[in-house]
């Protein structure tokens, strides 16, 4: 099992789903936006607000993870935390 966790702390693993992962849903949440802009019967302020309202966590999520991602990719501990 321990070889298990090296392989996947060397590769990177588990930052590298997490950064796909978020990436995916990004490209999700933006063809919903496209769709919800093109059909919603809200006024053009009230579909800006409720675009920004689910894009602003988004937004500060991916930041995050690809900010971990990043700052870790030349490191040799693969561990969060551990520099």
């Amino acid at each position: 099992m321990k070889r298990f966790w090296d392989f996947v702390d060397e590769r990177a693993v588990v930052r590298r789903v997490a950064f796909l992962v978020v990436l995916g849903v990004c490209v999700d949440l933006a063809m919903w936006t496209k769709g919800f802009a093109e059909t919603s019967t809200l006024d053009g302020v009230g579909r800006g607000a409720v675009i920004a309202a689910i894009w602003a966590p988004m937004s500060w999520l991916f930041k995050g993870v690809a900010e971990m991602y990043s700052s870790f990719r030349g490191s040799k501990n693969a561990v969060v935390g551990k520099a």
